[in-house]
């Protein structure tokens, strides 16, 4: 997904509407533009779910910035959307999986969001994540009706619970 020439504008347009903004920082990081990092910080912030989850993304999961997965965390345990929570789970499974920086550490994280999120979608989300950490090799998916109860594998997750 290659860059438009007017993203740039409108990512830095807080009065752009919010998708597009998403889309054109989305773009923007495909074209691994770190010079915009001053831009996309502050949109960890943003009052809108899409560009908090976009800024994660970004960040932590594409482009390993150690220095905001410590607010990836705070928004994996703390973001009033679920779906910025689970957009959290994801850039820290992808920064682990990519640095391998941090693993036991964020493992523990991502149990504590297992047993602690309320939302099921996120839960999901943050076993699908820790197992592409913890468990080498593993391809099959998290169920659709996945239910902590049935689906974990807690014998694997005991060392970070």
């Amino acid at each position: 997904m290659k860059a438009r020439p007017h993203d740039d504008a409108v990512l830095r347009d807080p009065s752009a509407d919010t998708a597009d903004r998403a889309s054109a920082l989305s773009r923007l990081t495909s074209d691994r533009r770190l010079d915009l990092e001053p831009e996309i910080r502050p949109l960890l912030d943003a009052p809108q779910p899409m560009l908090r989850s976009e800024a994660l993304i970004t960040l932590v999961g594409r482009w390993w910035r150690d220095d905001h997965v410590d607010a990836a965390v705070e928004h994996l345990r703390r973001d009033p959307d679920a779906s910025v929570r689970r957009d959290a789970a994801t850039a820290l499974g992808m920064f682990v999986n990519r640095t391998g920086r941090r693993r036991d550490e964020l493992a523990r994280t991502l149990v504590a969001a297992l047993r602690e999120d309320p939302d099921q979608l996120t839960r999901r989300r943050v076993y699908g994540e820790l197992l592409r950490i913890l468990a080498a090799g593993h391809t099959a998916a998290v169920p659709d009706d996945f239910d902590a109860d049935v689906h974990v594998d807690w014998a694997l997750l005991e060392p970070y619970v």
